[in-house]
Parts: C-alpha cells; structure tokens; sequence
C-alpha cells in the first residue's frame, strides 16, 4: 500500500524533468555613453532574442551601427526611455534608420525616437516590404527620398503608423512623409506639418495596389503638384479587382493651409475606391481644388461624407473640383457643408463631369454656390468661429439634424456652441489669416 501511495509523485517528478525551461522575455539595454549592454542600437538587435525588448537610453545615435538597422526577423520591442525629446537616431544622410524586409509583424516595435536626416531612394527614414511592424510615438524631421520621404511601405507591407509627427520631410517624387505601393498602411493619429513631394502627396502618397486607413490625422502646411494633403491614385487605367468594402478611408482627418496646383487638401484619381467621412478642409490653396481634386474616368473614385469644406481658394472649384466622365462610377457628395470658399465656386465640374450631391449646404462661395444635385441648402451653415479653426455648428444651425427637415447631420462634427447671429463681413483670405494666424 505504501508503494502505491508513493509511486503518482515520483512520475510527476520524471515529467516536469522532461519539460524545458521556457525562456522568458528580457531587457537588452543600449546607452552610448557605456552604461548599458550595448553601445549601439544593431549590437541589441543581433544579441536580442525573439520577444526581448531593447530599451536605449537617452542621446543622440549615430554612425553605421545606429542606422540601416535589421530586426532579422525577430519579433523586438525597440523602444527609448524617455521619448522622442531626448532619443535621437540621426542618420547623417548616409542611409535610413529601419529596414523591415523579413516579415515582421505587428508586434514588432519602434517606439519613441526622433528620426532625422535619413536619406535613401525609397524610404529616406524606414522602408517596409512584406512585413508589418508598429511605429508610434515618433518624430520623422528632415528626412529625404525618391519616394517616401520618411517612409515607404511596399510588396505587401501592412506598417500600423500612430501617434507620430512627420516635419518637413521631403520627395523628390511621390509622398513627402509617407509613399506607400501595393499595400495596407494604417495611419492614425499623426500630424503632418511642412512636408513636400515633387509629384504627389505632400503628406502621404498612395499608389497602385494601396488600401490605406487614415484616421484622426492633421495636415498643414504639405505641399505637392497634386495632392498637398493626401494623394490617391494608380496607375493602371483598369478598374482593380476589389470592391468597395476595400476602399481607402480617411476619416477624422483635417487638413489646413495645404497647397497644390490640383486638390490642395486631397486628390482622388480614377480608378481608387475612396471615403473621405467627418474631415474639415480649411485654407488650403490651389488652382484647380483648393479642398479636393477628383478625377473619374470611368472608374471608382471618391465618395465624401460629413465634410466641411471652408476658407478654400481656387481659380476653380474652392471647395471640390471634378473632372472626368462615366455616370458609373462619379463621385458622391452628401451631408457635408461647402462654404465661404474665397476663391472658386462651391463645386466645379470641368467638361460637364459626373457627380452625384445629396443633402449638401453650399453658402458664401466666392465663385458661386449652385449645384445641380437634390435635397442642397443654400443658408448660412453658422459655425461657431471659423476664423480660429472653430467649425463646430451653433445650436441654431440648420445643418444640425435636430434643426433640418431631413433630420440629418451637415458636415464634420455634431458638436455644438450656443445660437448665433448670421451674417459674415466679406474680406480675404490673406486679411483674415494676418488677424488670426501670426
């Protein structure tokens, strides 16, 4: 009987024998000034292990250990102690700082560093092909590309983008900040300030094959030929083989004091499923689009919803300009508000081109507010202040649903000031920005 009671345990014992240690993820630490692990910022990622977190210090990184830097595949946190401030990989313009090429995914990370003076043909800061890491809480400044000025993601890549700030970045063609081909970049809330592309896409730039999502993300000051703020267009001249649940969106967006020759705020070429939803499009400047640009032929293109496009100038179209033909596929405009544009008409159609406005307020358009569609108001909108960047509704509104016989919301947001008086003292855009933005 003894035996029997004693025999469970010892098995116990011979199994948990046979069970190997499992490693558990650790800290590699980088500090160039010798009190870490590691020097440089490639030594930690070559001696990390697969999970492991490589925590680097604060300075200034530099020199080739500290940039063209290679994860090989492992799944790494790479992150700085005390954010982008103080955390510097400076690239000297002899190369970029990442390279994600072996199919890192999403838990793969960088967090936390100012990039700058990158300098490659594709990606001047990172490049992502087949892979999909994390990039947050991050600066991109000065850094410069052929495509990408900051960052390229292409054949496949799937980067998750948030919470960065990309700052006067520049390409020599397509994407000022961000230049992405053939695949599926999330971008939410970044800011992109003072970005140029020769081409298209101050901002961001999407090519062929792209399906983006770009939510709550402002762009001011981007400059392009086309595009200032955003970009998107493909090069076949065939519609791809998607459908409209893959379209690129962009979504709580602003987009300030861009410009462009066509579509200041944002340019949408045939051919690219596209929803632009609850985004304010104010000051930007063009000559043809000073909000938005599209171009339809016989192709999937853009559809807006709850925009406010306002204070937009250009020679025509201050709010939208469309060109194109095909009734298959026009663009579609509705619940969203294009008004005070001081330059251009609320909505041009060059060569009579297609497009469908539903449940739309046109007001105080330069160039003039008619627009051939159903169900469009023609009164003051009443914004809270405009002038400071304010395009909340007052109460007494009508394009609030609560004060429309549709019931339905007109432009970006349904947040709202008290009553208001209508009535805006004409004057122009140059006089209001000396007055409200020094």
């Amino acid at each position: 009987m003894k035996r029997l009671l004693e025999w469970p345990p010892r098995l116990v014992v011979a199994v948990l024998l046979l069970v190997p240690a499992v490693a558990h993820p650790s800290i590699v630490r980088v500090d160039w000034s010798g009190g870490g692990d590691f020097l440089t910022i490639q030594e930690a990622l070559s001696a990390a292990a697969f999970g492991d977190t490589v925590l680097v210090a604060p300075g200034t990184y530099t020199g080739p250990a500290n940039r063209d830097l290679e994860f090989e595949g492992k799944r790494l946190v790479v992150k700085s102690e005390q954010g982008p401030a103080s955390t510097i990989i400076d690239c000297s313009r002899y190369g970029r700082a990442f390279y994600f090429h072996a199919g890192e995914d999403y838990l793969t990370t960088v967090s936390g560093f100012t990039i700058t003076r990158g300098w490659k043909d594709e990606g001047g800061a990172i490049l992502t092909q087949s892979s999909g890491p994390t990039i947050e809480n991050c600066v991109f400044a000065d850094n410069l590309s052929g495509y990408g000025g900051a960052i390229h993601a292409a054949q496949g890549a799937a980067p998750q983008i948030v919470d960065c700030t990309f700052a006067g970045n520049r390409a020599e063609y397509y994407g000022g900040a961000i230049y992405s081909h053939s695949s599926s970049p999330y971008v939410a809330d970044c800011e992109f300030t003072g970005n140029e592309a020769t081409i298209s896409g101050g901002g961001i730039s999407l090519k062929t094959g792209t399906v983006a999502r770009i939510y709550g993300c402002t762009f001011t000051g981007n400059e392009a030929a086309d595009g200032g703020g955003v970009y998107v267009g493909v090069f076949e001249s065939q519609q791809p083989e998607r459908d409209i649940p893959d379209a690129t969106i962009l979504n709580n967006c602003r987009f300030f004091d861009n410009t462009a020759t066509r579509g200041a705020g944002l340019f949408v070429n045939s051919f690219s499923w596209t929803l632009c939803a609850y985004s304010v499009f104010a000051g930007n400047s063009s000559t043809q689009g000073g909000g938005m640009f599209v171009f339809t032929e016989n192709g999937p293109t853009l559809s807006v919803q709850n925009c406010t496009i306002a204070l937009n100038e250009a020679y025509h179209g201050g709010g939208i300009f469309i060109t194109g033909f095909g009734d298959e596929y026009q663009p579609s405009v509705t619940t969203s508000i294009i008004a005070f544009n001081t330059e251009g008409e609320a909505l041009f159609r060059e060569w009579g081109a297609p497009a469908s406005v539903n449940l739309t307020c046109a007001y105080g358009n330069a160039g003039g507010d008619e627009i051939i569609g159903t169900n469009i108001l023609y009164e003051d909108p009443l914004f809270c202040n405009m002038y400071a960047d304010d395009f909340r509704l007052c109460s007494n509104s009508v394009c609030r649903a609560a004060n429309n016989e549709w019931h339905f919301l007109f432009g970006a947001t349904s947040f709202y000031c008290g009553t208001c008086e209508a009535g805006v003292e004409e004057t122009s855009w140059g006089s209001i920005k000396a007055m409200f933005r020094p």
